[in-house]
Order: structure tokens, then sequence, then C-alpha cells
């Protein structure tokens, strides 16, 4: 692959990343998902971007993750914040959506798990500590 190849290939997973934000923006979660995986799409359309471009890989597939919870596709949001938190376990957007993927499918345990990585990564972030303290109280009472 030669580096234009990969110099289009970023072109064009940054202007997905942009439409889909947009779309996120405006609510339109199920444009924006689409944008997002078209981004990733083309980051593995090579074996050579897969690899230099991985880090991009887990920063849209934890914004994927967050559209699939906005439209309740548990299973999906589910697939892609563990896709996302796999590349980036700093990724506080992504792990908050597992817990809440994982909430929403009675696995209270792998919830809280997952909502306490992500308050001790954001512990600022008011969402996340309802989220954690929700799934706390509902294991300990």
């Amino acid at each position: 692959m030669s580096g234009t190849d990969l110099k289009s290939i970023k072109a064009l997973v940054t202007s997905k990343k942009k439409e889909g934000d947009s779309y996120f923006k405006k609510g339109s979660f199920g444009f924006a998902a689409e944008s997002y995986r078209s981004a990733i799409r083309a980051v593995e359309s090579t074996p050579e971007s897969k690899k230099a471009l991985k880090a991009w890989v887990g920063v849209i597939a934890g914004m994927l993750s967050v559209c699939y919870v906005k439209q309740g596709s548990w299973k999906e949001c589910i697939d892609f914040a563990t896709l996302a938190v796999g590349i980036s376990k700093k990724n506080a957007k992504a792990w908050a959506a597992k817990a809440e993927a994982l909430e929403n499918v009675g696995d209270i345990e792998g919830a809280l798990e997952a909502g306490s990585t992500a308050y001790d990564l954001d512990p600022e972030n008011h969402e996340i500590s309802l989220l954690a303290h929700r799934c706390a109280v509902r294991i300990h009472g």
C-alpha cells in the first residue's frame, strides 16, 4: 500500500467520522451509526490501514456504542463498546455505554464492573456516577 492510499483512507475515515458526529449532534443516531460503521469499514479495508489507524477504530467504536445505547440496541452496543475498550482502556464513554447495555440485558454484575471503570475514568460525569450507583444498589441493596 502506498502512502497515498493510506492518506486517502484517512481522509475517508475523517469525513465519515465528521458526518457521524454531525448526525449524532442532531439526534439522528441511526444515520450516525451508519457513518461510523462506514468509517470502521474503511479502516479495516487493508491490513496496513487496519494497523496504522487502529486507535481511530477505538474512538469511532466508542461513539458507535453510544449510538446503540440511544437506540436500545444492546447487543450491538456491547459488541462495539467491547471493541472500543479493548483498543483504549481509558474510553469512559464506551465503558458507560457497555454498562448501560449490560444492565439492560440483565448482567448487573457486568454492568457494575463496566460502570465502576467508567466512573474511575470520569468521576465528574453525573450520568456515569448515577449508572454505577444504580448497579451497585441493585446488587448490594
